[in-house]
C-alpha cells in the first residue's frame, strides 16, 4: 500500500476522532454527509497495566458492542478480526495482554533495526463521506535511538479526489514517541503536536472535507487546526499498526487500542 509514497520517509496518518470531537470546530455543524452515526449506551471497565481507565474509550463500547460506525478494540482471538486486510512484512501482528486501554488486549507491533521499507498493519476501506472523525489510543516506546520515523495510523482518500494525485493524512512517531501529523495533497506538510506517546494517548482527527478543515486533538486538547482543500470523497482507507517504517537503527515498540471512526 505504501508503494505510492513520493518521499523516502513518509509519515503516519492517524487520524482519529472521538465522537466528542464533533465540537472541535466550536460546535458548528458542517455541511455534507458524515461517514456514519452510532448509538449511546453503558460503558464497561478497563485498565492499562494498572493505570486509570480511559473514560472516552469505555464510552466507545456499548454492551460489548460499538458506539460508532466502526470500532476495533483488539480484544478478539486475532488482531485482524475487524479488518479485512492484513500485512505482516515486518513481522507478526500480536495481541498484547499486558498493555491496553480497554481489556483484555491491544494491538502490538515492533519495528527493530533495519525495519525501513517493511510494514505490518491492518487496513479497512470506508464509503465516501464529506466528514470523517476517527481516533485511536496509541503508545510508542523507543530504544537505542531509532534514526527514522514510523507511521502509526494512515488515512487516505481512496480513490484520490479529482485533481489530486493523493489526499493523505498520517500520525507519525519519532524517537522518544514524539508525535507529528503529515498532510499531503500533494505537498508534504508536517506539524509537531508537542506531545509524546510513551504512555497511551488518544489521537483524534476531524476531517471536514465539505468546509475544508482539519482538527487534530491529543487527549482532548486541540493541537492542530488548519485549512485543507475542499474536495468530494468517494471512499477512504484507514490503516493502523506500522503502515510505514523509516528506521534503519533502533527499535519502535507500538501499541494501538480502541480505534473508532464515524
Amino acid at each position: 500500500m505504501r508503494a505510492h509514497r513520493l518521499l523516502l520517509v513518509l509519515v503516519v496518518a492517524l487520524a482519529c476522532v472521538l465522537h466528542v470531537a464533533c465540537g472541535s470546530f466550536g460546535a458548528v455543524e458542517t455541511q455534507g454527509a458524515d461517514a456514519g452515526t452510532g448509538t449511546n449506551g453503558e460503558a464497561g471497565t478497563a485498565l492499562d497495566g494498572g493505570t486509570p481507565t480511559d473514560a472516552a474509550s469505555e464510552a466507545d463500547k456499548v454492551d460489548g458492542g460499538c458506539a460508532h460506525l466502526f470500532c476495533a478494540f483488539f480484544d478478539g482471538v486475532s488482531p485482524s478480526a475487524e479488518w479485512p486486510t492484513k500485512h505482516e512484512d515486518l513481522g507478526p501482528l500480536a495481541l498484547d495482554t499486558q498493555h491496553y486501554v480497554s481489556g483484555p488486549s491491544s494491538l502490538r507491533v515492533v519495528a527493530g533495526p533495519d525495519a525501513a521499507g517493511r510494514e505490518s498493519y491492518v487496513e479497512k476501506t470506508f464509503p465516501g463521506a464529506q466528514r470523517y472523525r476517527f481516533s485511536a489510543m496509541v503508545k510508542v516506546e523507543t530504544s537505542n535511538n531509532p534514526n527514522g520515523e514510523v507511521d502509526l495510523v494512515d488515512f487516505e482518500l481512496d480513490p484520490a479526489p479529482a485533481g489530486f494525485e493523493r489526499y493523505f493524512f498520517a500520525l507519525i512517531a519519532t524517537n522518544g514517541g514524539a508525535l507529528s501529523v503529515q498532510r499531503q495533497f500533494p505537498d508534504d506538510v508536517r506539524a509537531l503536536l508537542d506531545k509524546t506517546a510513551s504512555t497511551f494517548v488518544r489521537a483524534a482527527f476531524d476531517v471536514d472535507l465539505a468546509n475544508g478543515r482539519l482538527v487534530v486533538s491529543i487527549d482532548g486538547a486541540i493541537k492542530l487546526d488548519v485549512a485543507i482543500p475542499i474536495v468530494v470523497s468517494t471512499g477512504a482507507t484507514l490503516s493502523v499498526g506500522l503502515p510505514f517504517t523509516g528506521n534503519t537503527s533502533g527499535t519502535y515498540d507500538v501499541n494501538i487500542d480502541d480505534v473508532t471512526l464515524d
